[in-house]
């Protein structure tokens, strides 16, 4: 029975590390996001109420162009969070196929002759092809499950801060 390869510790570390930052940024990309949704929310019933400020819940009472400097600022901020969550699932997309194809690459080469001529020809080069094409399928499909769960969490969030009984009869209605 063949033996199975294992990453090493230090590389399990730093990818829940990597992670770990994904993570994060896409908290900050689904708050932000609920920000910006609600301040261009309330700038537009003021507009058409003909008001001159909005009611933020943290800031008090603040004008519309404020509202939409703010708006600005948030779309920003979600721009910036969205490139760097991007730039590290790029990172660890790349690190963990080149570990893969190292890994397989250095099995094959410290295994005896007799097997290496054992293996039909291409056999080295499907691995190192397909296993690592595998793996960063699986490692992208953790990010997005990873990304769409911390902002799902982030949007519900705000929108209970914003209304906690509009939040709850949503979360309740779609629950039943």
């Amino acid at each position: 029975m063949p033996k199975r390869l294992a990453l090493d510790p230090g590389v399990r570390e730093w990818a829940l590390s990597r992670l770990s930052g994904i993570a994060f940024t896409s908290l900050i990309s689904g708050v932000t996001e609920a920000a910006f949704l609600v301040v261009l929310a309330r700038v537009a019933f003021s507009l058409t109420e003909k008001a001159d400020s909005i009611e933020m819940p943290v800031l008090g009472r603040i004008g519309l162009g404020t509202g939409l400097l703010i708006s600005l600022c948030l779309v920003l901020l979600r721009l910036v969070a969205g490139v760097l969550g991007n730039s590290q699932s790029a990172a660890l997309i790349a690190d963990v196929v080149a570990d893969n194809r190292r890994a397989l690459a250095s099995a094959f080469l410290r295994s005896s002759w007799e097997v290496q001529q054992g293996e039909r020809v291409g056999k080295l080069q499907e691995l190192l092809t397909t296993y690592s094409a595998q793996g960063a399928t699986l490692i992208m499909s953790l990010i997005a499950a990873i990304a769409a769960g911390f902002s799902l969490v982030a949007l519900i969030a705000t929108a209970v801060a914003v209304d906690p009984i509009g939040a709850g009869l949503v979360v309740v209605t779609i629950a039943c």
